[in-house]
Formats: C-alpha cells, structure tokens, sequence
C-alpha cells in the first residue's frame, strides 16, 4: 500500500509545485515543512488539504490488486516496484478524481479539485505580496 500512496501522493506534489511555480512562488520555502535540499516543502504544505484524494484513489483501486501487480528486486535500493498497468491505473484514476467537482467552503460554485490547488496557489501569492489579502484554503463542507 505504500507504494501506492508513496506514488499518489508525489503526483499531487507535483501538480501543486507546478501551480506554485507558476504564480510566481518560490516551492522551496515552507511554511508548515521544514525546507531542504531538492524539497517543494511549500508544495508540501499546499497538498495538505487534497491528500486525502490519494488515499480514497489507493483504497478504491487496493481490492483489484494481487501480487502480480508489483514486483520485487532485493538487490535494488528500491525493493518493490509497481507494474506498468497497476502504475497506468493508478495515474488514471487519480487524475479522475482530481477532476471531480467539488462545492469548497465559501464557494459559490463547485469546481474541480485540480482548480481549488490552483486557486490556493494563486490566494497564496496574492497573501504573500499583500498580507491584507485572505488566505483562502480549500476546505471542504
């Protein structure tokens, strides 16, 4: 199972560094996470309120799994690999729920979650540069 979450949650760390990166944030400085070398922490931070997507996709898609779906290597830093089709499914059912609309508190209007990261990423930078500004997190009903 922790392969799974390890993976999920990396792709939701991806998205929200991109999201970040792309209204002019610097990811490597957090305000939760402890910043390090090679480390989005901020990203870390903004993936707080969606992690627990990933944990529904792994739950959702853990039943349809067997051995066959992973394979070991004992002499790889890495022991444990996903199979290509477990990896596709994952990807696949992950980027479907972060599809699904979502009604966030405050909200007029029910959005998908991947537009309530880029919404947080934007009301972070504009809170940052104005701190007048509302930080407006994503939280759920």
């Amino acid at each position: 199972m922790n392969i799974l979450l390890n993976a999920g949650q990396t792709i939701l760390h991806r998205l929200l560094t991109n999201a970040l990166r792309a209204t002019g944030m610097a990811p490597s400085i957090g305000l939760l996470h402890r910043p390090r070398p090679g480390h989005a922490a901020l990203a870390s931070d903004a993936q707080e309120p969606f992690r627990h997507l990933v944990d529904r996709v792994v739950l959702e898609l853990a039943p349809q799994l067997d051995l066959r779906s992973f394979t070991r290597d004992e002499d790889d830093d890495a022991p444990v690999h996903m199979g290509w089709s477990t990896s596709r499914e994952l990807v696949s059912r992950l980027y479907r729920t972060l599809a699904l609309p979502c009604l966030g508190v405050g909200r007029s209007e029910a959005a998908p979650y991947t537009s309530h990261a880029w919404a947080l990423a934007r009301s972070l930078r504009a809170h940052v540069l104005d701190p007048m500004s509302p930080l407006e997190v994503f939280t759920h009903p």
